[in-house]
């Protein structure tokens, strides 16, 4: 079966592909994804600090500070889940 570029095939469920709905705000130049609505606006959750913040934030464009390069010699997801695991130990 062919599709039309930029339709969406009417066989595909979002949730049969485990694919949920997010709720997405801005703040500034900012995005914020979360996997559950939230309950109040981000402009509310954040508060006087965040209307304070935001103008700090803003004041000058984001600039690339480096970038570090790592030869694993090991599957990538050895790496995440070690990490992930000792973030959890450290968190706790």
């Amino acid at each position: 079966m062919q599709v039309a570029e930029g339709s969406l095939n009417a066989t595909f469920r979002a949730a049969d592909n485990g694919l949920v709905p997010l709720s997405v705000q801005t703040w500034g130049p900012f995005l914020f994804i979360a996997h559950q609505p939230a309950e109040a606006s981000l402009e509310t959750w954040l508060g006087k600090g965040g209307r304070r913040l935001l103008p700090r934030l803003t004041a000058h464009p984001l600039q690339h500070v480096g970038t570090r390069d790592y030869v694993l010699r090991c599957n990538w997801k050895v790496v995440a889940d070690n990490y992930l695991v000792r973030r959890r130990q450290v968190d706790e």
